[in-house]
């Protein structure tokens, strides 16, 4: 997957989580990269959701919810 804007579902079939995982990562911490483009369009930058999977790879803030 090359595309540099991810939606909800690219970025959870990229991390291996659902979509309602990454949702709820959106809603709940406020580093999460997501872009609101309108009311209903949010994208993804791949870049910086690359770098916060990093940074938060060690406190197991995304890997928790790998199984949802």
């Amino acid at each position: 997957m090359d595309k540099p804007y991810l939606t909800y579902a690219d970025a959870a079939a990229l991390l291996g989580v659902s979509r309602t995982t990454v949702y709820e990562w959106g809603r709940h911490y406020p580093d999460f990269p997501v872009m609101r483009i309108s009311k209903q369009v949010h994208v993804i930058p791949r870049h910086l959701l690359d770098a916060w999977c990093t940074k938060h790879a060690g406190d197991g803030s995304w890997a928790q919810n790998k199984t949802s």
